[in-house]
């Protein structure tokens, strides 16, 4: 073809007409987007479930449905979750989650479950004939995040493996709060002449107290003769030593660094054996500097 004519032929209106429509539908096109994307509303989800003991999802988009929208645009509010400083949940519950964007607040829930077992060790347990004991002794170790673990027999008969020494494999089931279970077996050892609540009240070293005082100084404590057990405390017999401390004036009994301070606040502290029972005291007082001192004779 002439190249003369081909371009004779063209219509140069039909040109700028086709051009100038071609203009007008991108800024159709463009502004439709915009439009879009700034008034769209985002969808959170309702709910959204996590495992407690897990950590939880600091990321927003986790929370909504709308998947094109940008992490960046959302601002996620999980202040109400309950988890430590390492975004661990450590709470089973349900609490409300907060998402934020372009100026507007939608919110959702979040679900934290168990459906864990607990984890757990044994240790052998040994008692005397015929002493009575507690399944949970069985246990050196029960983690879970919803206590308390409860310790049962799966066969009912074993009740009655303390009437005759030996030793005894006892197939015991342990579940949490929730009723998770798991099931362990742990040794019994029954012995002729032996008692284990002789041991318990004979073991005088300190093994611990309430973690809240874990500025306690183990030198500084009053022990017993023998350990009692919490059910005792009611004894006054056992009281001695400590209602005659009571009954003075407790600023004698000040270290010879604090002597002429005043106390303002007082409170006694039991101490503990590894069986839990208490081995001896002391008294923790405040003194007018603010300082906590512990006292005894």
């Amino acid at each position: 073809m002439n190249e003369e004519l081909f371009l004779e032929e063209t219509n140069p209106k039909k040109v700028k007409y086709g051009i100038l429509a071609t203009v007008i539908i991108i800024i159709l096109v463009v502004g439709g987007v915009v439009a879009y994307s700034r008034f769209i509303s985002i969808r959170t989800k309702k709910a959204i479930t996590f495992e407690v003991g897990t950590k939880i999802s600091l990321k927003a988009k986790d929370y909504i449905n709308n998947k094109r929208i940008k992490e960046d645009d959302l601002k996620l509010d999980i202040d109400a979750v309950e988890k430590d400083e390492n975004n661990v949940l450590t709470k089973v519950g349900e609490y409300v989650f907060y998402i934020e964007y372009k100026g507007k607040t939608t919110k959702g829930k979040v679900i934290v479950q168990d459906t864990t077992a607990p984890t757990v060790k044994t240790e052998d347990l040994v008692i005397g004939v015929n002493e009575e004991y507690e399944l949970d002794e069985f246990l050196s170790v029960c983690d879970d995040y919803s206590k308390p673990c409860t310790v049962t027999y799966k066969n009912e008969s074993d009740e009655s493996l303390s009437e005759k020494a030996g030793e005894y494999e006892v197939p015991l089931t342990v579940s949490d709060a929730l009723d998770n279970k798991t099931s362990i077996t742990a040794k019994l050892i029954v012995k002729e002449g032996y008692s284990r609540e002789a041991l318990r009240k004979g073991d005088l070293s300190i093994d611990h107290i309430d973690p809240e005082y874990d500025d306690f100084n183990k030198q500084l404590v009053l022990k017993y003769n023998e350990a009692i057990s919490e059910d005792e405390l009611d004894d006054d017999e056992k009281y001695n030593d400590l209602l005659e401390l009571s009954a003075d004036n407790l600023e004698n009994y000040l270290p010879e660094e604090y002597k002429g301070s005043t106390i303002n606040e007082s409170e006694i502290i039991f101490v503990y054996n590894k069986y839990n029972y208490i081995v001896g005291f002391a008294f923790r007082v405040k003194i007018n500097t603010g300082k906590y001192v512990y006292l005894t004779k």
